[in-house]
């Protein structure tokens, strides 16, 4: 287990490896032939808060992504003769820390697709999805521990799925190997329509690979809601000696409806996405708990975690729409940012006392990316691929100014531009407190000349 001096030349940032890990489970008969990425990026692992600094670090492999895990898993599941390849592709890979008062819990949630050339073509038969959560304080030295837990995770999961008979293969194109099943809507079975059968899920890997258990018989009730079809609750009753361990949802010929605990409740299909409808009070003392629990990065992923399925359990007072995340079954606010993506943002605004003679052209790494005239925005996101982005901005007029923007998670910085009519000097300000607000008040899409993710 690695900790060094960033090599991005950051002393904050955290290094880790898995030198001399392996897997506990492996599939027998197979060696693992290539490890693909389809998540956003080949380097930073997610953002941790060592030592209870206050402050969020980035969190790398020594190598990259791909490199460490290919090194790993061919180790773990070396080739050899008589053995059949299979290739992994990392859908997700995210590393974070939840906190519940003095507590904290190191977190990793990952997503494996399962990939088998066989004589049919490229077979994908299993994607997982694994969220560990480790009662510990987060230090550098556990990681490697809960990355390997989640890699067993994933592989048990698959092996679960095998033995009960329960994957479904589909054929798949090489091009599609890197694409990501989280980011693809349609890519499930679920999605397909039309060959959905009468039956339970008993886990959401039932519903979203379209394997019901057609063999129990139930009966289905509905307490309908009149001025809300959407908010009917419904019920499951069952042949006595037959009721199942645990329901996930189940298909009762027309829709889908899933356990929302005191009843089931519909989910209705949109271009491609599930959505349902819930009832929930003023004020649930449940949710503020969640967001608490996730304290991480103000509260964002712990409330797409464990808030999102708690309010689907109230009762009445408002209504709700929530949308089912593919990655985990749980309930989300549609919209809400996947924090496995979190940016920094950066606005730019180009005043409307600038010199109206004067367009502003905006270079990153000295490649242009937009020009802005007086009273025009532009906006940058920066992952934390980039530690830093070198911008200058060039004025038609032969003014000049650089800045060097490093990522604040979770934070908006707004800057003021403005070129002089006297001197054609470029100014570059930050602007605080009021002054940001009041600027971003008026940013509109149609003010909003470009934006620039990196």
């Amino acid at each position: 287990m690695l900790l060094t001096t960033s090599l991005f030349g950051r002393s904050e940032d955290i290094i880790s490896s898995l030198a001399a890990q392996r897997l506990s489970e492996t599939i027998s008969g197979y060696y693992v032939a290539d490890v693909v990425i389809a998540q956003r990026e080949d380097s930073c692992l997610g953002y941790v808060k060592p030592y209870s600094t206050g402050n969020f670090n980035f969190l790398f492999f020594e190598k990259s992504i791909q490199a460490e895990l290919k090194e790993f898993l061919k180790r773990s599941m070396p080739s050899g003769e008589g053995l059949r390849p299979v290739i992994i592709r990392v859908n997700r890979f995210f590393i974070f820390e939840l906190e519940e008062r003095s507590r904290a819990y190191a977190c990793a949630d990952m997503s494996l697709s399962f990939i088998f050339p066989r004589e049919s073509g490229l077979n994908e038969d299993f994607t997982s999805s694994v969220r560990v959560i480790l009662r510990q304080r987060l230090v550098p030295l556990i990681i490697p521990g809960l990355i390997v837990q989640a890699l067993d995770q994933s592989f048990r999961q698959y092996s679960d799925r095998s033995l009960a008979g329960l994957i479904i293969p589909k054929i798949i194109t090489p091009e599609q190997v890197k694409q990501n099943p989280l980011e693809e809507p349609g890519h499930f079975h679920c999605f397909t329509g039309g060959n959905r059968g009468k039956g339970i899920y008993r886990t959401f890997f039932d519903f979203r690979d379209n394997t019901p258990d057609t063999s129990i018989r139930f009966k289905v009730i509905h307490h309908y809601n009149t001025e809300c079809p959407e908010l009917t609750k419904t019920y499951l009753k069952f042949i006595k000696g037959q009721e199942p361990e645990k329901v996930w949802g189940f298909y009762e010929g027309d829709s889908v409806y899933f356990n929302g605990t005191r009843y089931y409740s519909l989910l209705s299909e949109q271009d491609g996405h599930f959505f349902t409808y819930n009832r929930i009070r003023e004020y649930n003392p449940d949710i503020p708990t969640a967001i608490i629990i996730g304290g991480v990065v103000g509260g964002v992923i712990g409330a797409s975690i464990m808030a999102g399925i708690m309010v689907g359990n109230t009762e009445i007072s408002s209504t709700e729409k929530w949308e089912l995340d593919m990655y985990d079954g749980k309930l989300l606010s549609p919209g809400d940012n996947d924090y496995t993506r979190i940016t920094s943002t950066t606005v730019f605004f180009l005043s409307k006392g600038s010199d109206p003679q004067a367009t502003l052209t905006v270079y990153i790494h000295d490649q242009p990316v937009c020009e802005l005239n007086p009273a025009n925005y532009f906006t940058l996101s920066l992952s934390c691929h980039f530690p830093t982005a070198e911008i200058r901005f060039v004025s038609s007029t032969g003014g000049e100014a650089s800045k060097t923007i490093e990522p604040r998670l979770l934070k908006k910085d707004v800057y003021l531009l403005k070129v002089r009519k006297k001197d054609r000097k470029v100014d570059v300000d930050h602007l605080h407190d009021q002054m940001k607000t009041d600027v971003l008040k008026n940013q509109t899409p149609e003010k909003t000349i470009c934006k620039k993710e990196m």
